[in-house]
């Protein structure tokens, strides 16, 4: 039962990343004005709103101008509704300070997943928000741990502060930069090195696959930041896993 409430709670999530995404940027915010097509500009009933059932009932395509609906948006309501779940079956319903504290990190490392992925971007408000809310568990719950979880994050942001500079912004971006900064302070020593180690690893394989079928070159961009969430929600789901090897470090 709370895995089936887990991955309707996923979807209904991933609906409203849909939302935000869709939305960035716009004058009149994001949570104002109806939902519509953005082919036709008609205002959609509540019906084909549904996560993913809608699309799937419609046939992926708009009701009223038949234009196909883009795959992103039952995607990202999969997938955060797939890590919603392996969440719920990994720690049950949080009741610790540390679970509720993953729980915040992964839905954000989420968003910003998409976001990168989609807008090569890592919204400050975004990295800012998990910033804090790192920041006051460490000292609410770990106040002992906080300078070397600090000295963490601003060893790896270092690092790819200096990758920035030197690449002028190619190689990575500076939100990259200040995502490292988090993971490190979220994590600590070794975990959010591993993090970031795994990001690297990942962001480097896809890049020699997508070259080797001829899907990109040496200059095509990839959303690092995109690896870099998607390595913190992985450590976040096996981190049992992980503590397993702590004593290697």
């Amino acid at each position: 039962m709370l895995l089936l409430i887990a991955a309707l709670f996923g979807l209904c999530l991933g609906s409203f990343f849909n939302v935000i995404i869709a939305r960035w940027g716009r004058e009149d915010g994001i949570v104002t004005g109806r939902s519509h097509c953005p082919n036709c500009r008609r205002s959609l009933p509540w019906h084909d709103l549904i996560p993913l059932l809608s699309y799937l009932l419609l046939g992926a395509r708009c009701r009223y101008c038949r234009q196909p609906i883009s795959l992103r948006y039952p995607v990202i309501e999969t997938v955060t509704a797939i890590a919603l779940v392996l969440f719920a079956y990994r720690y049950g319903i949080p009741n610790t300070p540390q679970e509720i504290f993953f729980l915040i990190l992964a839905i954000g490392f989420l968003l910003l997943l998409y976001f990168d992925a989609i807008y090569y971007l890592l919204p400050d408000i975004i990295v800012g928000t998990l910033l804090a809310v790192t920041l006051a568990y460490l000292i609410i719950w770990n106040l002992s741990g906080l300078s070397s979880h600090i000295l963490s994050g601003l060893l790896l942001s270092f690092v790819f502060a200096i990758l920035y500079v030197v690449s002028r912004g190619w190689w990575i971006g500076f939100g990259d930069v200040k995502l490292t900064f988090v993971i490190g302070l979220a994590f600590g020593y070794p975990f959010g090195f591993l993090a970031v180690i795994g990001a690297v690893w990942a962001g480097a394989i896809l890049g020699i696959i997508l070259m080797a079928i001829r899907q990109a070159t040496g200059k095509t961009r990839l959303p690092f930041g995109s690896f870099l969430a998607g390595s913190g929600i992985i450590l976040i789901l096996y981190y049992h896993v992980f503590q397993t090897f702590r004593w290697y470090f």
